[in-house]
Order: C-alpha cells, then structure tokens, then sequence
C-alpha cells in the first residue's frame, strides 16, 4: 500500500510513498510524518522536508519502527513537546510510547477495559 500526498489547491496527487500493509491515521512532527500501520504493526517514519520546497523527489520512508505483530496500530498523537508519539492499537493492552528522537518504542503503557461498558 502506499500514502498519497496532494496538493490541496489543485486538488492533484503529487507522489505516492510505499508504506505497507494498510496505512491508517498519521501525525506530522517536523520534517517527518508517522502513519501508522495497521496491517503490519509498525509505525512508518517518512521523510517530508522537500514538501515545503515542492521538492518531492526526497519523499520517502527512512524508518520502520515496530509495535508488535498483529498490534494493529491505527492512529497515534503527538505530546506537546513534539518528543513521544501515543499509539492507539486494536490488539494490545497497553499504548505503546514512541521516542521520536530514537525511533523505537521507549514505554508501554498498560490498559484495561471494563467490558466496554462504563
């Protein structure tokens, strides 16, 4: 699978990015978008810079940072400071804490439901 990215004004695909299996939600950081990766349990990092140049040729994933297979991370957010991502995955019990400036999973916060009632 891959990520588009569009003009917004002209409404055209300007380059298709190869992500893996199922890409879902992404937060942008910087230079960087992370979309997470439902399919295949991993966070993909994309290089963005030559957006703000129109410069798309450098559009690329340079990084690949996991979860856990058959997490199914479908969206995550970004703290205040721009240095933890929180990922919210179907299949885990806990939300798993990505450091931005290492690209890995630092910390695992656990979860528990009631059932899905409140």
């Amino acid at each position: 699978m891959t990520d588009e990215y569009v003009d917004l004004e002209s409404r055209q695909e300007l380059t298709q990015v190869a992500v893996g299996r199922d890409p879902r939600h992404m937060a942008i950081v910087g230079d960087s978008a992370y979309v997470c990766i439902w399919g295949s349990g991993y966070i993909s990092k994309i290089d963005i810079a030559g957006l703000s140049t129109g410069d798309i040729s450098n559009v690329r994933e340079i990084a690949r940072i996991r979860i856990q297979e058959n997490s199914h991370p479908y969206s995550l957010n970004v703290d205040r400071s721009g240095r933890f991502a929180l990922v919210a995955c179907n299949s885990v019990d806990y939300v798993p804490v990505i450091d931005l400036a290492e690209d890995k999973v630092t910390h695992r916060v656990p979860v528990t439901s009631q059932g899905g009632r409140a």
